[in-house]
């Protein structure tokens, strides 16, 4: 559990992100080191062939592993993403992200994500980033 004010402070920053209303994505659960977003497939987000675009789950996916690191009160910079796409996301699928800290390091950060559809619980996306510490999120 983080505290309230962090917790209020991630969720409100999040919401006012232009990017992240780009596309749609909402914060759904935020605990220490972890992260929970989601998002509609929507038309504007598909490829050629009408499933989601690699370029949308990427960025889901980038997005909540740097929530996860934020809800430990760090800043950080992603430095290495890499990514497996697993299956393809289809127009109207929820798309679930859980982003998770798993080494919490001086000036390096490591993480992880999956993504899955929310309906079938079917993993179309694994991601692991490697983030630059920039400082504290919130100062005392």
């Amino acid at each position: 559990m983080i505290n309230k004010e962090l917790e209020e402070f991630i969720l409100e920053d999040n919401m006012n992100t232009p990017y992240y209303d780009l596309l749609n994505i909402e914060t759904v659960d935020l605990e220490e080191g972890l992260a929970k977003a989601k998002f509609v497939v929507k038309s504007e987000l598909t490829n050629p062939y009408k499933s989601l675009h690699g370029g949308a789950i990427a960025s889901l996916a980038d997005m909540v592993m740097g929530v996860a690191i934020r809800t430990t009160n760090r800043k950080a910079v992603t430095v290495n993403f890499n990514i497996d796409y697993l299956a393809a996301g289809e127009l109207l699928d929820t798309i679930i992200a859980e982003g998770e800290v798993t080494k919490n390091g001086k000036n390096l950060i490591f993480t992880e994500a999956q993504l899955y559809k929310e309906r079938t619980k079917k993993i179309i996306a694994r991601a692991k980033g490697t983030f630059m510490a920039q400082g504290p999120l919130l100062t005392d």
